[in-house]
């Protein structure tokens, strides 16, 4: 029987930078970097700590993944430019999760509705982050959102008197991506590093939404 993959993925979605290594569902190890949006310049630093940390080199590691979004849109782009790069200089696989997938609560409420924040009160938002992870809503909070709806958020986006869970940065980029980066793994879903790119709301209607 084959080893469990052993996978890299870099997290750059949000302004928070995440880094971990995973194998069979697993956290092997995890690097977190909190501060301002500079993860073009601590990326490969960040990749760099993790594999000292655990004792590796980069050849060990048998595919790389990154989150492909929604997010920021600069930060996806900077994620998705390191795993590919990883991915040619050592010939192995790459791999891209949705933002929504690895938030995801196996308790979660009947009415409950993912929230990744973006600019000017707007938000991308799902209530099928597994079954369709790739189609969501995006727009003004109080237009996409039903008013009874329990929100699951990251940590650090209060929404006023609404229903909500908070979800740490540290357990988003944790055991739920483990488990996702295992399943794209096993199910042989790859990126093609020659076609892919960042999952956003098309361009035009985000500016438009955005009033820029």
């Amino acid at each position: 029987m084959a080893k469990p993959a052993r996978i890299l993925c870099v997290d750059t979605s949000d302004v928070t930078l995440g880094c971990i290594i995973a194998r069979a569902g697993e956290i092997e190890g995890q690097v977190l970097h909190h501060g301002q949006r500079d993860h073009c310049k601590n990326i490969i630093t960040l990749a760099d700590q993790l594999l000292q940390d655990v004792g590796l080199v980069l050849s060990d590691i048998d595919g790389f993944a990154c989150i492909i979004g929604p997010g920021s849109f600069t930060g996806l782009r900077i994620g998705l430019m390191a795993a590919k790069t990883f991915a040619y200089v050592e010939n192995k696989p790459l791999l891209g999760i949705n933002t929504f997938e690895r938030m995801v609560q196996t308790d979660h409420l009947a009415n409950a509705v993912y929230v990744w924040p973006a600019q000017r009160g707007h938000c991308y938002a799902t209530q099928s982050p597994l079954a369709s992870p790739d189609h969501f809503r995006f727009g003004p909070m109080d237009k996409i959102i039903d008013a009874d709806a329990h929100i699951y958020s990251p940590q650090g986006f209060e929404i006023n008197n609404r229903q909500q869970t908070s979800l740490p940065f540290a357990e988003i980029c944790g055991t739920p991506l483990a488990q996702r980066l295992d399943l794209h793994w096993q199910e042989k879903r790859r990126l093609d590093p020659q076609q892919s790119a960042p999952l956003y709301i098309q361009e035009v209607a985000a500016k438009k939404n955005l009033g820029s």
